[in-house]
């Protein structure tokens, strides 16, 4: 049937028939790219090295708690979360709170702007002055659709006339 025998400690042996590396001399790794004897040489001085990664650890005792038993004594109360709980809880609120104040100063603004006519939106003396930033803020997305058609119309105009007065001789 089988010529491996039944002992665990030949197994490793028969699956890589290279002698057990020596921990004080590293294989160079540059070597063990050259022939598979070296390459298992370099895996098994790897392994050696971080045994907590290839082999499992050890069974715990009996003394130890597992995840059914809870002990008598519980050290550790769930302030956590309630304290965590109340954290969301408290950032919730300001944020809610937060809201509902820009939502009422954006309420006031909205009831003190002054819409323009369509006669101020088509007259040119709406830029004698400069617009303050307030100014412009409380105009609609509408508003200034059409102050900015208003200002290039009139930027276009100037520029013709200029154009056709410089080349009239």
């Amino acid at each position: 049937m089988s010529d491996f025998s039944d002992s665990d400690s030949d197994y490793p042996a028969q699956v890589f028939p290279v002698p057990k590396s020596d921990t004080d001399n590293p294989p160079d790794p540059q070597r063990a790219l050259t022939s598979p004897e070296g390459y298992i040489q370099f895996v098994r001085h790897e392994a050696e090295s971080y045994p907590d990664v290839f082999y499992a650890p050890p069974p715990a005792n009996e003394n130890e708690c597992n995840a059914v038993s809870v002990p008598e004594k519980v050290s550790h109360s769930h302030t956590y979360s309630t304290e965590q709980e109340n954290r969301w809880l408290n950032f919730f609120t300001e944020s809610v709170e937060e809201y509902q104040f820009c939502k009422s100063v954006l309420l006031e603004d909205c009831a003190k702007k002054e819409r323009l006519t369509s006669q101020q939106l088509t007259n040119s003396a709406l830029f004698d002055g400069v617009p303050s930033l307030s100014w412009i803020a409380m105009r609609s997305r509408v508003e200034l659709d059409s102050i900015l058609e208003l200002l290039a119309s009139q930027c276009t105009r100037k520029r013709w006339k200029r154009s056709m007065v410089c080349f009239t001789w």
